[in-house]
């Protein structure tokens, strides 16, 4: 009886320690989440910005072909 009683409780224990396990993994997922989420729109941001150095590059470039003629 006794060992029965403990073998509840081990495994109590456990199936405890597992849910607070899963908990922990829930929650770094739940950042990791977060965490790219930021990354994907500060990539897009970046992108933009890219564009728009694209963009002023060539302006640039047609105003110097302007002024050299």
């Amino acid at each position: 009886m006794f060992s029965k009683e403990l073998q509840e409780l081990d495994h109590n224990t456990v199936i405890y320690m597992i849910d607070e396990l899963q908990d922990q993994l829930d929650e770094a997922k739940g950042q990791l989440d977060k965490a790219n989420a930021t990354i994907s729109e500060k990539d897009a941001a970046i992108s933009m910005k890219d564009d728009t150095i694209a963009d002023l590059q060539l302006k640039i470039k047609a105003l110097e072909s302007r002024l050299s003629k």
